[in-house]
């Protein structure tokens, strides 16, 4: 809960999973992405989808 202020007003907002499953509520932040890996899979996912996105 503590990461959802800087999900709401960061311009790439990406909510990566946890281990311990517990994960705020993000549904109001638009454009949100929520990965499928947990740490730093989730992460090394994230990176990567957006790097692909800003490179084409």
């Amino acid at each position: 809960m503590n990461d959802l202020p800087m999900l709401e007003a960061v311009d790439y907002p990406v909510l990566i999973r946890s281990e311990h499953g517990l994960e705020p509520d993000v549904s109001h932040i638009v454009e949100v992405v929520e990965t499928s890996g947990v740490g730093p899979e989730g992460w090394n996912q994230a990176i990567l989808d957006l790097f692909s996105k800003k490179i084409k």
